[in-house]
């Protein structure tokens, strides 16, 4: 999140590998959980998103863990949705989230929820991902999961504007200009890079080329 995604990658790969070592299988399995699979999938590596999600699923399943199982489907989830295959990984993905909400599972929920916002509004589901960003907002608010806040403020903008209800431009510019400072705050530059392009894509539609 501070814009090192080499060093990131190369940390987790580390990081698997000295578990890998130790043969403790609950080390590995939270080494893939916590740092690989969503490091791997932040940065756009998805042949190593694949390996490691593969490796979650098959060890958290051969030691019957089943929450680190189902959080490894919900990485296979984002893996298909990010790769194009929303017809396949967006109904997985719904379907895993509502699984994790049942099992009052909250780590890594807040942020998959936002993709999937993300994903149903490149599916023209702009009203339904609307009101799955405002529940993912609400869940930041209520577990103080900051981290993440910037960009879901700039995935409900990307939103309001596929909407494209009245004052819909002021409306998602107040979004971006407000995870502009949450990412500035925390010096969050891979979340201030991605606000910035939202910023100006929306400047560039205005007519503020």
């Amino acid at each position: 999140l501070q814009g090192y995604p080499d060093q990131a990658l190369r940390t987790v790969e580390r990081n698997v590998q000295d578990a890998l070592a130790t043969r403790h299988d609950i080390s590995l399995v939270y080494a893939l959980s916590e740092g690989a699979c969503p490091v791997a999938l932040f940065v756009g590596d998805l042949a190593a998103a694949e390996r490691h999600i593969t490796m979650l699923i098959e060890r958290s399943q051969r030691y019957g863990l089943g929450v680190w199982h189902m959080l490894g489907h919900c990485f296979l989830d984002l893996l298909l949705s990010r790769r194009g295959e929303l017809g396949t990984g967006l109904p997985r993905l719904r379907a895993a989230l509502g699984e994790m909400r049942s099992a009052s599972y909250a780590p890594r929920y807040t942020s998959a929820l936002g993709e999937l916002a993300a994903f149903l509004g490149e599916t023209g589901q702009a009203a339904e991902g609307l009101a799955a960003i405002d529940e993912a907002l609400m869940q930041s608010e209520r577990n103080g999961e900051s981290w993440c806040v910037a960009e879901l403020l700039r995935i409900k903008a990307e939103l309001v504007l596929q909407a494209a209800e009245p004052g819909a431009v002021e409306t998602a510019a107040g979004h971006l200009l407000e995870a502009r400072c949450h990412a500035r705050r925390q010096q969050a530059l891979a979340w201030e890079l991605r606000v910035a392009m939202s910023l100006a894509r929306l400047e560039r539609e205005r007519g503020r080329a």
